[in-house]
């Protein structure tokens, strides 16, 4: 019975947060003028990044360079195949160009 307390608590801390990071993220779009997908891009990109510096750090620490290395290029080239797939799904313009107009290419432009 306590476990299903803690999980329902730590659930309910998970939604809390991540509402609470939602609108602090459209703030931080409305004040910057970035555009909200960017910000959101940039929150995505540090939160799947921090187990794999969190595990190069310990690594290097713990003196095992090679695993470091190692964890470093493998997940760079597990990314490549998830941006090229990301890229071909949008063939009539480039997918970096939706993220802000003024990043548009003007290849992209003609193309719509």
């Amino acid at each position: 019975m306590t476990y299903l307390l803690v999980s329902l608590a730590r659930g309910a801390a998970a939604v809390l947060a991540g509402t609470a990071l939602a609108r602090l993220a459209d703030r931080s779009a409305d004040a910057t003028g970035l555009g909200r997908i960017w910000i959101g891009s940039i929150l995505l990109a540090t939160a799947t990044s921090l187990p794999e510096l969190v595990t190069d750090v310990a690594a290097v620490r713990l003196e095992a360079v090679d695993l470091a290395v190692g964890d470093l290029f493998g997940s760079s080239m597990a990314n490549m195949p998830i941006l090229a797939l990301v890229d071909l799904a949008y063939p009539r313009r480039r997918s970096c160009a939706m993220l802000h107009p003024t990043t548009r290419s003007p290849r992209a432009s003609r193309l719509r």
